[in-house]
């Protein structure tokens, strides 16, 4: 090589140390553009959540509400029906008031009756147990009402078929009816006794096969009761 490519050579050589010394920078592979320092494992400040408070539910008070106690059912006094569905019999009013289903059971020789009022009228019913037994009803008007002793007897005979026989010593005037109703089987009576200005009838029921004569003997001493009932 020739001296002159030698110094060539080491100018070149010296100029680019000089450049270096002078200007030159080396760059940060860590910096950025701008020279700036980049954190290169940048850390997230840590979240503490926020703790949910837990709700304890608690149960409404219950207000307590007083309730009045039933009340027990009475019965009825007297000589009422003994189901309770209908009125004693001294409710029936007029002669019914001072008639007992115990007086009546004397009358006609059985050991109990049943009484009660008979619906819409003055009058009163006593029945006897079981299906074989005897009833009396007992109505009590007044003369007017009744339309006398002729119409007292109308209203029997439509009730018992028979002929109506007066009977002396009851009350002002009295009668008694026996025959069969509506053709049954059974001998069965009516009858009415005058009290005053009052009319007391007393039909008489018996599915005993009892005799007319028993029967008509049980009426005349229905009305006997009736009538010192009313005195």
């Amino acid at each position: 090589m020739s001296l002159t490519r030698i110094a060539s050579v080491a100018a070149l050589a010296g100029a680019l140390s000089l450049a270096a010394g002078c200007g030159g920078s080396s760059v940060d592979p860590d910096q950025g553009a701008l020279g700036s320092t980049v954190n290169p494992d940048p850390t997230t400040a840590a979240v503490t959540p926020t703790q949910t408070p837990v709700v304890t539910p608690t149960a409404p008070a219950t207000t307590k509400t007083a309730t009045s106690p039933k009340a027990s059912p009475t019965g009825d006094g007297g000589d009422g029906d003994a189901d309770g569905d209908k009125a004693p019999s001294t409710a029936g009013g007029g002669v019914c008031s001072h008639l007992g289903s115990t007086q009546v059971a004397q009358v006609i020789g059985v050991s109990a009756l049943r009484g009660s009022a008979v619906d819409g009228v003055t009058g009163c019913k006593f029945e006897q147990a079981g299906d074989h037994g005897m009833s009396v009803t007992v109505l009590d008007k007044s003369a007017a009402a009744a339309g006398g002793m002729g119409g007292a007897k109308t209203e029997a005979t439509s009730a018992v078929e028979g002929t109506p026989q007066d009977v002396s010593g009851i009350g002002s005037a009295a009668f008694v009816v026996t025959g069969t109703t509506f053709g049954g089987p059974d001998v069965n009576a009516a009858g009415a006794v005058q009290v005053g200005n009052r009319i007391l009838s007393v039909f008489l029921v018996q599915r005993s096969g009892l005799a007319e004569s028993k029967v008509r003997t049980f009426e005349v001493n229905l009305l006997k009761l009736v009538a010192r009932a009313a005195a």
